[in-house]
C-alpha cells in the first residue's frame, strides 16, 4: 500500500506541469469570455434604452454566428500568437483573438431581449429573472453536452459550426420573412466557410477528419508519392507508403539501428501509437517478439485500425491510457522501450520528458536494454534547448546516449532526432554501418550520427518539478516563425 502511495504522489507530480498549461490555457478562455460577456451586457443595456428594436437584436446575433464560425479558421494565427508572446500571455491573447468578439456580442443578447420582452415597468423583474434563469439553464445544458457528448463524438469544429449555423439561423424567428436576405447571406457565409475548413491539404487529399480530446486528427494522401500522413494539430507526426510495409524515410527508418542492437529481444513497449506504422513493421519483421503499446488518445487507435493497417493479435497489444500511469502500474521489464510522444509542438506531455519518468523506463528495462526516443529540435543554437535539456536528463540515467539526426549536415535548425540510450551500446560510424549491412538506406543514415560534444551547461536536467519544455518548444516556432 505505501509503495502504491509513493506511485500515485510520483504521477500526480509527473502530471503537474500538464496541468499547469491547461491552468494557464482555462485561466485565460475564461477570463476572456467572462470580460467579453460584462463588456457586452454594459452597452447592451445602454443600446437596449437608446432604440429597442427586434431587428438590431437579431443583427447582432447574427454577427456572433460569423465571429463564432471562424473560429477553427483562426487556429493557426493563434498558435503563433501563443509562441510569441509565451506560456502566460500567449493563451490570453489568443483566447481574445477566439473569443471576444462573438462573446461580447452574445453578451448584448440578455439585456437587449430584457428591454424587449418588457411591455411594461412593473413586470421588469419577473422578466429579466425568466430571461437570466433560462440563459443560465442553457449554459449549463450546453456545458454538460459539449464536455460529455458533442466534443468527443464530433469534435469542436462540427459543435462550433453547429453552434454558428443556429445563431445565424436565429435572425429568422425573431423577424420572419424580412430575415430571409440575412438567411441567404448565411447560406452564402456557411458554404464559403465550410469550402476553406474542408479544402485539400497542403496539395494532397483530405482522407479524415476529426477532433479527439487531445488533437485535431487529419489523414492525408499524397498519391504522387505514394504516402499517407497523420497530422496531428499543425504537424505530421506519422507517415505510411501506400504501396507498401516498409517504413518511411524519416525518424522510424532510423530507429532500425535499435532493433539490429538487439536482435533477441523479447519484449518491447512502445509508448505513443501515432499511425502505428512503427509498431507494424515491428511485427513484421520480429514475429516472436511480444508487442505493447500505450496510447493515451482512443480516437488514434481507431484511426491507425481504419487508415494505417494497423492490427492487434496475441503478440501486439495496446492499452489505452497515459504512458506515465502505465508504467507506474506495471512490474513488468522489457529489452527496449520505444518512445514517440513528442511529435506534435502543440501539445507535447511534460511530464513523460523528466528526470522521474526516465527513471520509471530505466526500471522497466532489463540489465541490457534500450530506450530510443524521438523528438524535434536543433542540435545546435538557440533552437536546440529542449534537444539538449533531454539529453543531459537521459545522460543523468544512462551511460550511453547516442544522437542520430535526419539533418546533421545543418545542425542548427529543427529536425528529428532519435536517442538511443542504454548503459551499454557505445555507438560509432563504423558500428552503425556493421548493424546496417547489406541495407542501403541502413548505410546512408550512419553518416548521420552525431558524435561532437553536446553543450549542456546552459540547460536544466528536466524534472517533475521544473520542465520548461513549453518555453523551449516556443522559443524553437518562435523562431522558425521569424526566421
Amino acid at each position: 500500500q505505501a509503495e502504491d502511495g509513493i506511485r500515485d504522489v510520483e504521477r500526480s507530480r509527473g502530471l503537474g506541469d500538464v496541468y499547469k498549461r491547461q491552468l494557464l490555457t482555462w485561466t485565460s478562455i475564461i477570463g476572456v469570455i467572462l470580460a467579453s460577456l460584462s463588456i457586452g451586457y454594459y452597452y447592451g443595456g445602454r443600446w437596449a434604452d437608446v432604440k429597442p428594436n427586434a431587428e438590431r437584436l437579431a443583427f447582432m446575433i447574427f454577427l456572433a454566428g460569423i465571429f463564432t464560425a471562424l473560429i477553427p479558421l483562426l487556429s493557426a494565427s493563434a498558435k503563433s500568437i501563443a509562441l510569441y508572446f509565451g506560456s502566460m500571455e500567449g493563451p490570453l491573447l489568443a483566447s481574445m483573438l477566439y473569443f471576444a468578439m462573438p462573446s461580447a456580442l452574445l453578451g448584448i443578447v440578455s439585456p437587449y431581449a430584457v428591454k424587449l420582452n418588457t411591455a411594461k415597468l412593473s413586470k421588469l423583474g419577473a422578466s429579466a429573472g425568466s430571461i437570466y434563469a433560462i440563459s443560465t439553464i442553457g449554459s449549463i445544458v450546453g456545458t454538460f453536452a459539449a464536455g460529455f457528448y458533442l466534443i468527443p463524438n464530433f469534435g469542436t469544429r462540427t459543435v462550433l459550426f453547429g453552434t454558428s449555423a443556429v445563431l445565424l439561423a436565429s435572425p429568422m424567428l425573431l423577424r420572419g420573412r424580412r430575415a430571409i436576405p440575412i438567411a441567404c447571406a448565411s447560406i452564402i457565409i456557411a458554404l464559403f466557410i465550410t469550402s476553406l475548413t474542408w479544402a485539400d491539404s497542403e496539395g494532397g487529399i483530405l482522407v479524415y477528419e476529426s477532433d479527439s480530446q487531445y488533437y485535431h486528427i487529419r489523414v492525408v494522401d499524397a498519391p504522387s508519392l505514394s504516402m499517407r500522413y497523420l497530422y496531428l494539430d499543425l504537424q505530421v507526426a506519422s507517415a505510411m507508403r501506400l504501396n507498401s510495409d516498409e517504413l518511411p524515410p524519416n525518424y522510424m527508418d532510423y530507429t532500425r539501428f535499435a532493433y539490429r542492437l538487439r536482435p533477441d529481444a523479447e519484449g518491447i513497449l512502445f509508448l505513443g501509437l501515432g499511425a502505428g506504422v512503427e509498431p507494424t513493421y515491428v511485427r513484421k519483421h520480429m514475429p516472436s517478439v511480444e508487442l505493447e503499446v500505450v496510447e493515451v488518445d482512443a480516437r488514434l487507435l481507431e484511426v491507425a485500425r481504419n487508415y494505417f493497417r494497423f492490427e492487434e493479435d496475441e503478440n501486439l497489444r495496446v492499452v489505452v491510457g497515459d504512458a506515465r500511469a502505465v508504467l507506474a502500474g506495471s512490474e513488468k521489464k522489457y529489452d527496449l522501450i520505444r518512445v514517440d510522444v513528442f511529435n506534435s509542438h502543440d501539445s507535447i506531455p511534460f511530464h513523460l520528458t523528466t528526470s522521474e519518468a526516465v527513471q520509471e523506463m530505466k526500471a522497466h528495462l532489463k540489465p541490457d536494454g534500450l530506450v530510443v526516443v524521438n523528438l524535434v529540435s536543433a542540435l545546435t543554437g538557440k533552437r536546440s534547448r529542449f534537444f539538449r535539456a533531454e539529453y543531459k536528463t537521459y545522460r543523468q540515467h544512462f551511460e550511453q546516449v547516442e544522437v542520430l539526426a535526419l539533418g546533421s549536415e545543418n545542425p542548427t535548425i529543427p529536425q528529428n532526432i532519435v536517442l538511443i540510450a542504454s548503459n551499454w551500446a557505445e555507438l560509432d560510424e563504423q558500428k552503425l554501418i556493421e548493424l546496417a549491412g547489406e541495407d542501403k538506406r541502413l548505410q546512408a543514415y550512419s553518416a548521420n550520427l552525431w558524435e561532437e560534444e553536446v553543450e549542456v551547461d546552459d540547460v536544466p536536467i528536466l524534472t517533475d518539478d521544473y520542465a520548461p519544455v513549453e518555453s523551449m518548444i516556443g522559443e524553437l516556432n518562435l523562431l522558425q516563425i521569424v526566421g
